[in-house]
């Protein structure tokens, strides 16, 4: 599966640091059947790794393709494991992936847009990667599976947004989070620049547009976390400030501009101003995020840079951010005896999530 690269008694590359995080992810987590264990150790309530954090592993994989330090049979069985979430026939409702693995070989529970959105990113990439049409038509369904939650209860606080939680007859939550709008705008831009479908491109300008006027703060840019219905004339805004919510929705901006549907440059301007901001925001903050999250902001990030007029200053304090704090992580979380993030104990979302970084940090030392 590994493509051979050897290293001596020196300092690891970015590459070689995220190869040795993913040895350890498929040593200490992989559970057969291109599944994976979510704990380690593994906990006895939880038979396989629910699919947030299986996605982290799946779009860390996908990166090492992408840079040649996997073979791309690599995939192959990680396809194999997210079709064991997909439920293809539901009682009601389009078909979508459970939070968990299907019966019967788990109990298949839990429905959330986001959970859904997460691996149809990387299937848009794995289609990019390998011509994989089925991985192109699942993230299509998806997505139509995605634009169906757009809540539409007139006369309510703010018609629009995706919704949080599936809303299943006797769903309490009905939030609408950043992290299920901002990857599903993504998600139909990168669909659209594969099929052409304006639809796609129409919705994801929708949600794009939608999140901008509810749940960004006016006064530095920034990306609040979710949208509380109260009652049915009143709402309430968290305005926890996430580092993947800013990730998701630069890189929405960004990707509107490089399809040139950006007309006067609007969404762009807007990326840039919150890359910037949340530099400054975040900055001596990333140890109290979720790696993920960092893994998720710093990948869009970078994805703005090329297109960013005066980019060197973005670009510097962009790389820095991360080189400081993906050698935190690989000084102070790595357990140097095993490879993993979390000497007691790890996670596969943080083990995912670390090699994520240093294959970000890997591609940007290649140029590419």
């Amino acid at each position: 599966m590994y493509i051979h690269v050897s290293w001596a008694r020196r300092e690891m590359t970015n590459l070689e640091r995220a190869l040795s995080a993913h040895r350890a992810m498929e040593r200490y987590f992989a559970a057969g059947r291109g599944l994976y264990r979510q704990s380690h150790p593994v906990r006895p309530d939880e038979r396989y790794a629910y699919i947030w954090p299986y996605s982290r592993a799946l779009a860390a994989t996908i990166d090492l393709v992408e840079l040649g330090a996997l073979d791309r049979a690599a995939l192959d069985g990680l396809l194999g494991g997210l079709a064991e979430y997909w439920h293809a026939r539901p009682r009601l409702g389009p078909p979508r992936f459970t939070s968990a693995v299907r019966p019967p070989l788990w109990h298949g529970r839990g429905v959330s847009y986001d959970d859904n959105v997460w691996p149809a990113l990387s299937l848009v990439r794995i289609h990019a990667l390998t011509g994989n049409l089925a991985a192109l038509t699942r993230a299509v369904e998806v997505f139509d599976f995605a634009v169906d939650g757009w809540a539409t209860r007139p006369g309510g606080p703010p018609p629009g947004g995706v919704y949080w939680q599936y809303q299943a007859v006797g769903q309490s939550n009905h939030d609408r989070n950043t992290c299920s709008n901002g990857p599903t705008a993504l998600l139909g831009l990168g669909l659209h620049a594969v099929t052409q479908d304006a639809s796609q491109l129409a919705w994801a300008r929708r949600i794009y547009d939608w999140v901008n006027a509810y749940l960004r703060d006016p006064d530095d840019g920034l990306y609040w976390d979710h949208l509380l219905t109260t009652s049915r004339t009143a709402y309430w805004v968290d305005r926890t400030k996430w580092t993947y919510n800013q990730g998701t929705m630069i890189g929405a901006g960004a990707l509107i501009n490089r399809l040139g549907a950006d007309g006067d440059g609007a969404c762009l301007r807007a990326a840039i101003a919150s890359a910037e901001t949340a530099l400054r925001f975040f900055d001596g903050r990333y140890e109290s995020q979720m790696p993920a999250f960092n893994a998720v902001f710093f990948r869009h990030l970078l994805a703005l840079v090329p297109l960013v007029p005066d980019r060197h200053a973005l670009a510097r304090d962009a790389l820095t951010a991360l080189r400081e704090y993906a050698e935190w992580g690989w000084t102070s979380v790595r357990d140097p005896a095993t490879g993993l993030f979390g000497p007691s104990a790890a996670n596969l979302i943080d083990q995912g999530a670390w090699t994520e970084i240093y294959a970000c940090l890997a591609r940007a030392d290649a140029g590419a």
